[in-house]
């Protein structure tokens, strides 16, 4: 009116923000920027909530991800070592050893993502579990071989030679398939990928290479699976 005041009409504004996409880093800045600005100025007696959204949800997630992610993997590995040990005759030691070279491969994973620069993601949170599936088929391999005519080193040898070709075929066909990905215009699809690539690659050589080794390290120090 004359005086310069204005009369309310509503009682609540939705104010939309648009947000490029972004990284997980940049998407956690561009939150804290908006909130920031919610922060820093004084709009009494008006209540504004903080930024919600894809952006700021994602950011939260993301915060629970190394938490979460740890807790998964570690189920993971022990219900497959309780199911190993049911699958060999209630044998916790085979169960054991042949889990150890999962344990080794999932380890491996922190150093993978450092090394090719990828942090961890909603995307490449996954792929520890996805490794573990994959990884202890190629152990259970050696393992049953191994079994079938004893655990001695003339088996641990017959089990690697006889295998390990089997292994290697059924890396190369399942790399092959994932290639696939590489033709979907997606980036962060494309790391997904390649780590998983690199561990796969990784869970073979542990079971072509680790698993014998710790077998034949049993036998020689003259100790028993049974």
């Amino acid at each position: 009116d004359e005086a310069g005041s204005v009369e309310c009409k509503f009682s609540k504004t939705l104010i939309y923000v648009d947000m490029p996409l972004k990284d997980i880093k940049g998407m956690e800045a561009a939150v804290i920027g908006v909130n920031d600005v919610r922060d820093g100025h004084e709009y009494a007696p008006v209540q504004i909530s903080e930024l919600t959204g894809v952006a700021a949800i994602g950011t939260s997630v993301n915060a629970q991800l190394i938490s979460s992610q740890i807790n998964t993997l570690v189920i993971c590995i022990v219900l497959v070592f309780f199911v190993l040990t049911l699958t060999f005759g209630r044998n916790w030691k085979l169960g054991l050893i042949t889990t150890l070279p999962v344990v080794w491969v999932v380890s491996l994973e922190p150093l993978t993502f450092v090394a090719l620069g990828q942090p961890l993601s909603l995307v490449t949170v996954m792929i520890g579990s996805i490794v573990i599936g994959v990884g202890i088929d190629f152990s259970i391999h050696i393992t049953q071989r191994v079994i079938e005519r004893g655990v001695n080193l003339p088996s641990v040898y017959n089990a690697t030679a006889k295998t390990a070709q089997t292994l290697a075929e059924a890396t190369t066909v399942t790399l092959v398939g994932l290639t696939a990905a590489f033709a979907i215009n997606i980036s962060a699809l494309w790391w997904f990928v390649f780590i998983i690539v690199v561990l796969l690659i990784a869970s073979m050589i542990s079971a072509m290479f680790l698993l014998p080794a710790l077998y034949a390290q049993v036998v020689k120090s003259g100790g028993t699976l049974s």
